[in-house]
């Protein structure tokens, strides 16, 4: 098992501390270790003392294709992997843009781990529309 596929235990646990809990392939337990999951729901998993460890199309299918701005602007989503020159570290950001006019970005995380920036991206999504800010 590949385990940059799913989001680091720091962003499992954002997820929850969010109230954002998914039904994964994937979960972290009592050790911190990453475990396939034999049918467990998300819920089950959290009861139990585990984290659910969403993978990336997991995050990916929870986000949705666009948001409206406060600012009555359609947003799409939008992801994008880059090299930083400086560090040689690849990075993916994850962000909601708005592809009509100057590019302006609504809210992008950026994160060595591509499922860690859709988790970010999504605890914030969340919040927008719960009308809390997690970030």
């Amino acid at each position: 098992m590949n385990q940059d596929n799913y989001c680091s235990l720091e962003a499992a646990q954002r997820l929850v501390d969010a109230g954002i809990v998914l039904d994964t392939e994937c979960f972290y337990d009592l050790k911190s270790e990453l475990h396939l999951n034999r049918g467990m729901t998300g819920k089950r998993l959290v009861r139990e003392g585990c984290l659910p460890a969403p993978c990336f199309a997991e995050l990916w299918r929870e986000l949705p294709e666009k948001i409206v701005g406060s600012d009555g602007v359609e947003y799409l989503l939008s992801l994008d992997k880059t090299k930083v020159t400086t560090t040689g570290v690849v990075v993916t950001t994850a962000c909601y843009e708005d592809v009509s006019s100057d590019g302006y970005t609504q809210r992008f995380f950026a994160k060595a781990n591509p499922a860690d920036a859709l988790a970010e991206l999504l605890i914030w999504v969340k919040g927008q529309e719960e009308g809390k800010c997690f970030i």
